[in-house]
């Protein structure tokens, strides 16, 4: 083996492990689906796919199952945190695959990246999606699905307090005016951290 093959079997090999990394994201998407909806036959332990599903996938789960502040209620984020990790390591080997480099920057600008896509645009979306449904359930005549309005209710209970502080003074304010200014705030806020941040990494994948 001459010495510029090594960096082509590494590329090779960094590859494998992208596409093997997909594979195991895609069985954890179907684990997550699987505990959100019920098909006969297919319940979690009842046949030898969703045991052998559940031996494979439960592991890498439960090492984000502590992270509290991804936890509502009945609702469980921790899934993404993991899905943020491998798809970051997938990103890695992706690039080192084509290109068989990699530098500082582009290892910070992915990280933010994935951070962003996985975890805070994520949030950010729930928390528009759980505000603009409580509006249109205060302008709505008739009563709100109580189990919908709830969790509407305990996702956006915090931005809701802060911009009553922060927007009205701690005044009382009309509920319907308190999830405008809310919902507006949180669109603002959404758009110019994704502007920023695509500046940002723009400039260290150069570096």
């Amino acid at each position: 083996m001459s010495v510029y093959d090594a960096p082509t079997l590494l590329m090779k090999l960094a590859g494998l492990g992208a596409g093997l990394i997909q594979i195991y994201m895609f069985l954890i998407w179907i684990r997550v689906i699987l505990t959100w909806i019920r098909i006969p036959g297919t319940q979690l332990g009842n046949n030898g796919f969703t045991r052998w599903l559940v031996k494979i996938v439960d592991p890498f789960l439960n090492l984000f199952i502590g992270v509290g502040w991804l936890r509502k209620g009945v609702i469980d984020f921790t899934p993404v945190l993991g899905f943020a990790l491998l798809s970051f390591v997938q990103a890695i080997l992706s690039i080192f695959s084509r290109t068989g480099k990699l530098t500082w920057g582009i290892c910070i600008a992915l990280s933010m990246q994935i951070l962003w896509q996985s975890i805070i645009a994520f949030i950010f979306w729930i928390i528009i999606i759980a505000l603009a449904l409580r509006l249109f359930f205060f302008y709505k005549s008739g009563p709100a699905p109580i189990t919908l309005s709830r969790i509407c209710n305990n996702l956006t209970e915090g931005i809701i307090n802060w911009t009553q502080k922060v927007f009205f003074n701690s005044n009382i304010a009309n509920d319907g005016h308190l999830l405008i200014v809310s919902l507006i705030f949180v669109v603002v806020l959404f758009i110019a951290c994704r502007i920023g941040l695509y500046r940002l990494w723009a400039f260290l994948y150069t570096l």
